[in-house]
């Protein structure tokens, strides 16, 4: 075969995919390596201060005064982890966001959250 008729097909396009599928599988790889985890690393309280600002948990925190960065990073990282699945498996969802909807943050003592104990160490003086 003639090198001329190869010419004009450039492979940099199929490089780029290349490189860009495998950055997305050591990226998906090193989110699950995180989540499994229980070490006490930086890394692993970053994505555990990332997985929280997503749930219900969260805005807790933020009525109760309790700063999220404090919180994950105070408590042990498999009770975080332990905390965030609660969260995920409450069965009072719709109680929680009518009480975090709730005008004063301070009228409602949140004994039905799973993890109210844990909250209720760090939460400061409001009202």
């Amino acid at each position: 075969m003639d090198a001329s008729y190869t010419s004009w097909i450039s492979i940099s396009g199929y490089i780029w995919t290349l490189n860009a599928v495998t950055f997305g599988i050591l990226a998906t790889l090193a989110l699950l390596t995180l989540r499994d985890t229980d070490e006490d690393t930086w890394l692993v309280r970053a994505y555990q201060g990332w997985r929280l600002k997503g749930t219900r948990m969260s805005r807790l925190l933020k009525r109760r005064h309790v700063g999220v960065g404090d919180y994950v990073r105070s408590l042990p990282v498999a009770e975080v982890k332990a905390q965030i699945a609660r969260c995920h498996g409450c069965q009072c969802k719709e109680l929680c966001d009518r009480a975090l909807g709730s005008i004063a943050p301070c009228t409602s003592r949140y004994s039905f959250c799973p993890n109210t104990d844990s909250v209720d160490r760090f939460a400061k003086a409001c009202c």
